[in-house]
């Protein structure tokens, strides 16, 4: 009993300090606890203010180089892009600016698009072997690593007729093409007509009206008179594109150029002994 109640005592009669001590101690460590949580409340507002202001500083960039005739379609392509879900890549082309044509794209993941990118599909086959349907270049398919993709194009032009622009429209298609692949085999010997993705074939095809506008619009950005290297640099840039394999291209840039047409040759002949001093046209 007695040693219990010295126990008891001990622990009662322990020194105020101690007690004390305790106190503090568990208000320091409570704070503490306070003082960390707050860090890391803070530490997560700043990175979602961060993440913030660089979205709206990107999204103000992306929209100053935007020339100001494609800036009222920038609304067009993110509704069409919300609208048609994250399988539609929509894409901008500013057309007087052929090596960096691309000035905005919603869904960019489709095709791996990117603002600053240059034209890849609007001097296609396609485009040089169909007939245009005036301005509207449609329903026409590509590949990208692997996946199929249906695409439809539309010139843009101002009050004076004149093509600035283009607006494309890029949809992924696999799923649905290997579906029709899968039920194809189910019914051999059967092919509907107007199969997807079917293209005519034609040998020197000659230039169509859309073609033809946007080499006109890519001319027309060029100076009154373009130095040679200037003039060079479009040349490459269209030879990459195969453009010259149109019938009657070259005549049309050697006219838009102001230029015979063995001047157009020598050039062509030139970018393709050269191609390392081109090599990012």
């Amino acid at each position: 009993m007695d040693v219990g109640v010295k126990k008891h005592r001990a622990f009662v009669n322990l020194p105020d300090g101690v007690f004390l001590h305790n106190l503090f101690v568990q208000a320091l460590a409570h704070r503490c606890l306070l003082r960390r949580t707050a860090f890391v409340c803070y530490l997560a507002f700043a990175a979602v203010r961060y993440i913030i202001i660089y979205m709206i500083n990107n999204f103000l960039y992306e929209m100053s180089q935007i020339p100001p005739r494609l800036a009222p379609y920038v609304p067009i392509a993110n509704l069409i892009g919300a609208a048609t879900g994250p399988q539609v890549e929509v894409v901008l082309h500013d057309t007087s600016s052929p090596l960096h044509s691309v000035v905005y794209v919603v869904n960019g993941h489709v095709t791996g698009r990117k603002v600053g990118q240059t034209f890849e599909h609007l001097f296609s086959d396609e485009l040089k072997e169909r007939a245009s349907n005036g301005d509207l270049i449609d329903n026409y398919y590509f590949k990208v690593q692997g996946r199929t993709i249906r695409s439809s194009s539309l010139l843009l032009r101002g009050e004076d007729g004149r093509v600035f622009g283009a607006i494309c429209i890029n949809v992924d298609v696999t799923k649905i093409t290997d579906a029709i692949r899968d039920l194809s085999a189910l019914l051999p010997g059967f092919a509907p007509q107007g199969s997807a993705g079917s293209v005519q074939s034609a040998t020197a095809p000659a230039v169509p009206s859309v073609g033809g506008e946007f080499i006109g619009s890519m001319l027309d950005s060029l100076p009154d008179r373009p130095t040679r290297r200037e003039r060079l640099e479009l040349i490459a840039f269209l030879e990459k594109k195969n453009v010259f394999a149109m019938r009657g291209a070259l005549d049309l840039v050697a006219t838009r150029l102001g230029v015979a047409n063995v001047t157009v040759y020598s050039d062509i002949r030139y970018v393709k002994t050269h191609p390392e001093e081109f090599a990012t046209s």
